[in-house]
Parts: C-alpha cells; structure tokens; sequence
C-alpha cells in the first residue's frame, strides 16, 4: 500500500487551521510528514504530510474532546 502525501496548505484546509500551526504539529510529532528539499543545496522548501496521520489527528482529537 503506497502512502499520499499532501502539502502542508492542503494539510491545514482539511484541519482548518493556519500551515504554521500544520508544521508546528509536525515538530510535535502529532502529524507524520516528511521535508521536500532541493536538489542542489539540500535546503528545506516544503513539507509533505501523510494523509493517514491527519485522519489519525482528526480521530485522536475527537476521542479527547467529547462533542
């Protein structure tokens, strides 16, 4: 099973929230993703987030938070 990977403007539409706080839950370790960087220098120009760890996102903080 090949893993989707979305970006990180993508990643913050599904989650309603700002890209920042995609790439600090990221940092936090919450959601799983990986840095695309360039070629030539190696510098980081965008991050990539695992579909399936927003939907475990949205699903951890739906247990945690009851309606």
């Amino acid at each position: 099973m090949t893993e989707v990977f979305v970006s990180t403007a993508e990643a913050a539409r599904q989650l309603g929230i700002c890209t920042k706080s995609v790439l600090a839950l990221i940092h936090a370790g919450e959601l799983a993703g990986y840095a695309h960087t360039t070629a030539i220098s190696g510098r980081v120009h965008a991050w990539k987030v695992e579909q399936s760890s927003i939907t475990t996102y949205v699903a951890r903080q739906r247990r945690r938070i009851p309606a």
